[in-house]
Order: C-alpha cells, then sequence, then structure tokens
C-alpha cells in the first residue's frame, strides 16, 4: 500500500473486506471519498430522505444474488452510526470514514494531488494540529520561514516553479515570508512586476541598486524565473555585474545610448563654481547639436535600410 494513498486505501479495503453480498454503508460526512464501481452497486446519499430513498429502493430485503449494495452518506450531521437511522444502521455494515486530522486543512488536502494528500494525511496522523510552517515542510519540501533572505527567496521560487503547490496554500506560504521580493512571488497570482523593477535597477545601478545584495546571491532562482517567464530579460549598462546575469541581460543600442547620456544634463548647485559652469556650457552646445544628431543617425538607419532593400535577391 502506498503512503500517498494510505487513507482513502485503508477505508477501501475495510469495504472489501465485507461480505459480497448484503449492505456496506460509508459514513463520509465531508465528501472526501470517491468510491470505485468494483466495490459494488454504489448510491450516494446526502441526507435522510435520500439515504431512507437508497434504502428502501435498493437495501430493504435484498436478495443475495444481487451482490453489495454500499451507501454513500456524504451527510455533514452523519458523523457516527449512531447519526443513522435505527433501522438501517442495524442492518447496515458501516464504515466510518471522517478526516484523519483537524478539520481546518479538509481545503488543503481537497486541492493536493495523491502525494501531497499522503505527506498530509501522515502529518496529521501524528495527532495534533500542526503550524503553517510544518505543512509547508511536510507536503512541499520548504523550510520557511527563514532567517536568510536569500534562503527564503530560493525557497519561494522553487514552490513557484513546481507543479504541485495549488492556489489555496499560496496564502498559507505568504503568511511565512517577509522579505519582499520573496512575498511578491508568493502572492496569488504572482507580482512579477516587482521582481523585474528590482532586476531592471541592479542591471542598471548595480551595487547602488536596493536588491543589489540579495540578488547577487540568488543567480540559479534568477535563471528559472527567467526560463519559465516570470522575468523578462533587462537592459545591462552597470559596471561589475556577475557574469550570470547575462542568462537575464540584454545589450543597448550604441546610438539610444550616447542620446540617454546628452539627455542627462548636469545638476547646478546654488554656491556654484566655474568648473560647474563650464560643464554646464558644454552640455548646452552639446544639447543643441542633439537634433541635428538624431536627423544624422535616422537618416544613416534610413540609408542602411534602402541598401539592405535594394541587395536582397528579387522573388
Amino acid at each position: 500500500m502506498s503512503e500517498q494513498d494510505a487513507w482513502p486505501l485503508r477505508v477501501l479495503a475495510e469495504v472489501r473486506d465485507h461480505p459480497p453480498s448484503g449492505i456496506s454503508l460509508v459514513v463520509d460526512p465531508d465528501g472526501l471519498l470517491e468510491l470505485p464501481v468494483d466495490l459494488g452497486q454504489v448510491e450516494a446519499a446526502t441526507d435522510w430522505r435520500s439515504l431512507r430513498a437508497a434504502y428502501e429502493s435498493s437495501g430493504r430485503r435484498r436478495p443475495a444474488g444481487l451482490g453489495r449494495l454500499v451507501l454513500h452518506v456524504q451527510d455533514p450531521s452523519v458523523r457516527a452510526g449512531r447519526d443513522l437511522p435505527w433501522d438501517i444502521e442495524r442492518s447496515s455494515r458501516v464504515v466510518v470514514a471522517g478526516f484523519p486530522g483537524v478539520r481546518r486543512w479538509i481545503p488543503m488536502w481537497r486541492d493536493l494531488g495523491p502525494d501531497g494528500r499522503g505527506r498530509l494525511t501522515s502529518l496529521l496522523a501524528l495527532g495534533r494540529d500542526p503550524s503553517p510552517a510544518e505543512v509547508v515542510r511536510a507536503v512541499f519540501g520548504a523550510s520557511l520561514p527563514a532567517r536568510d533572505p536569500a534562503d527564503e527567496f530560493a525557497a519561494v521560487v522553487r514552490l513557484r516553479l513546481g507543479n504541485g503547490v495549488p492556489a489555496g496554500a499560496w496564502p498559507l506560504i505568504r503568511g511565512l515570508v517577509t522579505g519582499p521580493l520573496a512575498a511578491a512571488l508568493a502572492d496569488d497570482p504572482p507580482q512579477a512586476a516587482v521582481v523585474q523593477a528590482a532586476w531592471s535597477d541592479w542591471l542598471a545601478n548595480g551595487a547602488r541598486s536596493a536588491s543589489a545584495a540579495l540578488l547577487s546571491r540568488v543567480g540559479p532562482s534568477l535563471a528559472g524565473l527567467v526560463a519559465f517567464g516570470l522575468l523578462r530579460p533587462a537592459v545591462r549598462t552597470a559596471d561589475g555585474l556577475p557574469a550570470w546575469t547575462a542568462i537575464g541581460a540584454t545589450g543597448v543600442d550604441p546610438a539610444e545610448r550616447v542620446i540617454s547620456l546628452l539627455e542627462q544634463h548636469p545638476a547646478v548647485p546654488s554656491s556654484a563654481t566655474f568648473e560647474d559652469w563650464t560643464r554646464v556650457t558644454i552640455w548646452w552646445a552639446t544639447s543643441r547639436r542633439k537634433r541635428s544628431s538624431r536627423r544624422w543617425l535616422h537618416e544613416a538607419r534610413t540609408r542602411e535600410s534602402a541598401r539592405m532593400r535594394s541587395s536582397a535577391p528579387s522573388r
């Protein structure tokens, strides 16, 4: 028996141990089980009325040759055999399939796949209400909260890029992180624009960026975000950046770079010196040539495009 299906399979095994004829009744107050057709004739009931109807039509004085009747009772008010109608309880073999743990984790259990469900029920089998951190560690394999911001960011990236975290689990994860970039990724949907802005700022400003200390240490995580399309390449103009930043960096058009530098006019303090005014004068003279420089760049690009079109082979 695999751990992933341990709890549901135990319930089904108990039903299969019943005689092949007669009535088996499964009390499933939260509607968590799917009963396979090979158990017998399965009839679902969601309240006393539908239970009575199923019992009267298929169960009372049931001939042995018809095989086993399985009444699947999915009524929140029925949690034990004593909650059933007296005659139905007396004539049935009752299996109680209550959730094996604190009920607040039922929505999480519903959202998980078979493996995740098995890990959660194994944790709940310890007989206590686990903390959110314990659930995240046991079910998803992430150690949160983390003291190191780089470890925190890397853990959230692994969870985000994996396929085993349902939407309902992200509020739980979000409550365990504190760093602004990790928190942005843990939101549902993720605020990728926050991480994108930090990435672009670091590539442009290097060590002067507010996110430099963190991003310089999480290269593999950022590579994963780029590969999955959550992080777009940005223009890299800062010096001294690690070589691995090339995974999410693009170059800049030299002509556009010249123009952008020309537009960065120098600031003149109130107590300006002769040298300060000299810089302003040079900038002003250069700015007057800017319009003609742009016209020249445009004309040069137009001539190059025309040349390429004329040299292209005709169809």
